[in-house]
């Protein structure tokens, strides 16, 4: 007797097919919404293989008027570029760069490795600094895209060119606060990546991203950052580190703030093991290890030694990890879109254009954070003035561009959704 599988949504349930043999997941396709019906939005629906009523999907963007398109399921390929370079840039890149530096020396924990700092300052222009560019280069190298954003590539520079006048103006008033704002969203900013990769693999391994689930990644991603950043705080009352002018402002929280901090870090990772467990058992199958890798890595790199290492190289060093991350995800967004304007392009080919891509990127990374202060050097600021405020208005400039640019409704966004550059066929040869 064949199986009939159901999908409940608000606006009623729904037969999705009827399959002769018990399935693992189905693929519910819908129109989306303000789109032409030439348009889809696919939604890989587990099943429990019994037929029973599934899960409620979240239908505020499809139109369950339109006609619904059912087969079983061909999940969205695991890994964007590839199995061994999805592992490299989601963490294990961070893995390697952590064990060195336990072994060379990590400037962190010992100011006297300044050889590796200065090693560490070389790989931020191949890695750090273009994923500063590979969110900006997607906005301003095209105009019909920067009409499209125009408070946002015009105006928001004109807010930040205010705020560094300000902070230049007043450098031991207003400027360490502002630094210490800065150094918060660049924690919410790692963290906040972290949690989206987690997702975005989850999703792509045919697991469902439910509110537990997102909430136990979310915990992962976030409690790590909290934790250092609250020794962080607990640390510099009173202290000047020399990189961000007078040193952050802190907030006096109290002393056993950190160990409540360190024990919301332990609950987080006992929660994504509990959930890790469930899913296996539920669905047969176990977390593919890149689900969880970026959040092992930030783990790894913000709780040993929060409270003794020097937090602004910490965080400057991770940068590495997190611009590598980014960097993977703009070359999957780059590659789609040379592929949709030219589908004749071989994969050899699309890896060309990615490589120059990314010298662009390390162009106008390196203009950005070598070139940028060195050319207002010449204005004869204090360095221990402008460093920071450019650092930190840098940042405000990518995490606002992060917010707008990769919403789940953008371009960029829906090319990650079950592009895969591993899997992409080679274009039919021309008769």
């Amino acid at each position: 007797m064949p199986t009939i599988y159901i999908v409940s949504l608000p606006s009623g349930r729904f037969v999705l097919g009827s399959f002769p043999q018990p399935v693992k997941h189905l693929a519910a396709v819908f129109h989306e919404k303000g789109s032409p019906n030439s348009t889809y939005v696919n939604y890989n629906v587990p099943v429990n293989g019994e037929g029973k009523a599934l899960s409620a999907i979240d239908s505020s963007a499809t139109d369950t008027s339109a006609p619904i398109r059912v087969a079983e399921s061909h999940a969205a390929p695991l890994y964007f570029l590839g199995p061994w370079p999805d592992l490299l840039a989601m963490g294990g890149f961070g893995l390697l760069l952590w064990g060195a530096l336990r072994v060379a020396g990590d400037p962190a924990l010992d100011p006297e490795a300044t050889g590796v700092a200065q090693a560490l300052a070389w790989a931020a222009v191949l890695f750090h600094y273009p994923h500063f560019a590979a969110a900006a280069w997607p906005l301003y190298s095209r105009m019909d895209r920067i009409k499209r954003h125009a408070a946002t590539a015009l105006i928001w520079p004109l807010v930040l060119l205010a705020v560094m006048l300000v902070c230049l103006r007043h450098s031991t008033t207003f400027l360490p606060f502002f630094c210490k704002l800065a150094l918060l969203w660049i924690g919410y900013h790692y963290a906040a990546q972290t949690h989206g990769l987690g997702l975005l693999y989850l999703r792509r391994a045919g697991f469902p991203a439910d509110r537990v689930s997102r909430l136990l990644l979310g915990s992962i991603a976030f409690a790590p950052i909290f934790y250092a950043l609250v020794c962080l705080d607990i640390r510099v009352q009173g202290a000047d580190f020399g990189r961000l002018a007078q040193g952050i402002r802190p907030l006096g929280l109290p002393d056993a703030f950190p160990l409540a901090a360190l024990a919301g870090v332990c609950l987080s990772v006992a929660g994504v093991a509990a959930l890790a467990i469930h899913l296996k058992l539920k669905h047969e199958r176990a977390l593919p290890p890149v689900v969880l890798l970026p959040a092992a890595v930030q783990l790894l790199w913000f709780v040993p030694g929060a409270a003794e290492c020097d937090p602004y190289v910490r965080f400057a060093s991770f940068g590495l990890v997190h611009g590598l991350q980014y960097l993977a995800l703009a070359a999957v967004v780059e590659i789609k879109e040379v592929r949709t304007q030219d589908p004749s392009l071989t994969r050899a080919q699309l890896g060309r254009d990615v490589l120059l891509y990314y010298v662009i990127l390390i162009a106008f990374g390196a203009a950005a954070f070598v070139g940028l202060p060195w050319l207002l050097g010449t204005l004869r600021v204090a360095r221990h003035v402008l460093e920071p405020t450019l650092i930190a208005l840098l940042w405000a400039h990518h995490a606002f561009l992060d917010g707008v640019l990769w919403k789940p409704r953008t371009p960029a966004a829906a090319a990650l959704a079950d592009f895969s550059f591993a899997q992409l066929p080679e274009p039919e040869a021309q008769p």
